[in-house]
């Protein structure tokens, strides 16, 4: 638990790369968060983050580039400055649909937030950086 004010490098946090995009921590449980997450998703043309859901609410804020967002089977055009607010437990997956990369922040209300993925060849890419805070 963070008793003072603490300054987290994003530089300083683990990089993990999946299938269609890379990822990156930027806070969590493991810097001492106790309530929040903040996920980096970086999506070259054509990535991707398949569809999956958590069991807290998300947010998702597009820092850069242009994509479709599916939530419960419809699609949605998001871009640089949109914010997409996912409730809990709604299939939701987004892809880059430009041609430049597409940086997508990922705020969640817990510290140590759930996954489950809607195809389960996903599951064994794990997508916590800290071995001991994992998807399902």
């Amino acid at each position: 638990m963070v008793e003072n004010a603490q300054v987290v490098k994003a530089d300083s946090r683990p990089i993990k790369h999946l299938p269609g995009r890379t990822l990156r921590w930027l806070v969590d449980r493991s810097v001492g968060t106790t309530a929040t997450a903040v996920l980096e998703n970086l999506l070259p043309p054509d990535g991707f983050v398949p569809s999956h859901y958590h069991g807290v609410e998300e947010i998702l804020v597009c820092i850069e580039g242009q994509g479709e967002f599916q939530v419960d089977g419809r699609t949605h055009k998001f871009s640089e400055d949109d914010i997409i607010i996912v409730p809990p437990r709604r299939m939701h997956g987004f892809r880059n649909v430009g041609d430049k990369h597409m940086r997508v922040l990922a705020i969640f209300s817990s510290a140590d937030p759930d996954v489950t993925w809607q195809d389960s060849r996903y599951a064994a890419n794990l997508w916590r950086s800290d071995s001991t805070l994992h998807g399902s």
